[in-house]
């Protein structure tokens, strides 16, 4: 049978490995809390980078939206200025045009008298 000190040294060995695996399981819980917490900062970055892509793409996007419109009324201006010089020519034809039949006229006109 085992003597006291015998006992005694057993439940001290056991006291000492009982509390290197509490040791080693509270390390091993904050491996994994700081792994958890780690992953969730990283998917909350990831969630953020994200996030501010879609801004930038939006702005981009809107930009893009803006840029269009703008060199389509640029586009209309330049055709109704076209049409409206055309149009400007057109009428200066036709007042030469009257111009000179008028002046015809005129001069016909003074040839019979």
């Amino acid at each position: 049978m085992a003597t006291l000190e015998e006992l005694q040294q057993q439940a001290k060995n056991a006291q000492r490995r009982l509390n290197n695996a509490r040791k080693r399981a509270d390390e091993e819980l904050g491996k994994r809390l700081r792994e958890i917490l780690a992953g969730e900062d990283k998917l909350s970055r990831e969630a953020q980078d994200e996030r501010a892509h879609a801004f930038i793409d939006e702005h981009f996007a809107q930009e893009i939206i803006e840029q269009r419109q703008r060199a389509e009324r640029k586009k209309q201006e330049r055709e109704e200025k076209k049409k409206a010089k055309e149009a400007e020519a057109d009428n200066d034809e036709e007042r030469q045009e009257r111009d000179e039949q008028d002046g015809q006229g005129y001069e016909g006109h003074g040839q019979y008298s």
